[in-house]
């Protein structure tokens, strides 16, 4: 798992099937209340351990949110590269390549609702410092994925497509939050969040590249 700097060498002898417990509860609880609201004495009751035994492997309640940050973008886009075949699977145009990701990312949300639960709501948080670590971790990730396509096709500067990307993400991931929550049905919520992606980039098919390189 990822982020095992923030946490303890206890933390990384214990059973898988402890550890996997803990982790999915702290998801859990992060997801619901957010950074500043979660409750330690509600995760441990649902990791059915005791406060003293988490401090064992915890610093601080930061050092587990940044943890659970890094392992839940390390889970998403790990799995991405696996199922796109690694950085050689990703196509150079840009829009081919949100495309591609979108329709393999909703697979993952399905998959793991716990993760996406916490990382939509892992920048919900007053600490500054915090909200822009977990910042560098997703910026980490994103670049991984989308830093090298071919920007030369683009009639705007490259951190301002990014940016809108960036936004367009955000957008996309809550709506497949509320379809999911809404409809239950994964089928539906798949392609409820297949079809916004399509809307989003038709229209950017039409209005990022330069004149005569439109897609």
């Amino acid at each position: 798992m990822g982020g095992s700097v923030t946490m303890k060498e206890a933390f990384r002898k214990l059973p898988e099937e402890k550890r996997a417990r803990v982790v999915d509860a702290a998801l859990r609880e992060f997801g619901r209340h957010g950074y500043d609201s979660a409750s330690l004495d509600r995760l441990v009751r649902a990791a059915g351990i005791s406060k003293g035994g988490l401090y064992e492997y915890i610093g601080s309640k930061q050092d587990l949110f940044v943890y659970l940050a890094e392992h839940s973008y390390d889970a998403l886009y790990r799995f991405i590269s696996d199922h796109i075949g690694g950085e050689s699977g990703l196509p150079a145009d840009l829009v081919e390549r949100v495309a591609l990701v979108s329709r393999v990312a909703v697979d993952f949300y399905l998959k793991h609702p716990e993760i996406i639960g916490f990382i939509s709501r892992s920048s919900d948080t007053n600490d500054l410092h915090l909200k822009r670590r977990i910042q560098e971790i997703f910026e980490n990730h994103y670049d991984g994925i989308f830093g090298d396509a071919d920007w030369s096709v683009l009639e705007f500067d490259r951190e301002r497509v990014l940016g809108l990307l960036k936004w367009l993400l955000v957008r996309t991931r809550n709506s497949f939050l509320r379809s999911r929550k809404a409809l239950r049905n994964k089928a539906l919520c798949k392609a409820a969040y297949l079809e916004e992606w399509d809307f989003h980039l038709r229209i950017l098919r039409r209005g990022i590249y330069k004149e005569g390189l439109g897609r």
